[in-house]
């Protein structure tokens, strides 16, 4: 459901404190979910269309797939800041991020 910006920060920090347990969370919040999920699930009219790290999984959208590209993600394109050793890859995450950032400049 939907949450107020604090609820959803308290709920996504509670999140990243449970450790190994199995957690399913239906969410069109991408630059939350990159930033916590250790797996991503995406699905097209109930089928899965792509599974993996969201490293992996928003490197490789389909446009029919119609989910949107982490704001990190459109950020690191623009500016072509790639995952450092892998020139066709852009970082999802804040620290994946910064890393593209110190190895541009």
């Amino acid at each position: 459901s939907e949450m107020d910006p604090l609820g959803r920060q308290h709920f996504f920090s509670w999140l990243v404190s449970v450790e190994k347990k199995t957690i399913f969370i239906v969410s069109n919040e991408v630059d939350d979910l990159c930033e916590i999920a250790d797996q991503i699930w995406v699905l097209k009219a109930g089928e899965l269309v792509a599974a993996g790290k969201p490293l992996t999984v928003f490197n490789h959208l389909k446009p029919d797939w119609q989910l949107a590209e982490p704001t990190v993600f459109r950020l690191a394109k623009l500016m072509k800041w790639s995952i450092p050793g892998a020139a066709d890859e852009f970082p999802v995450t804040n620290q994946q991020l910064k890393e593209a950032y110190y190895a541009a400049n």
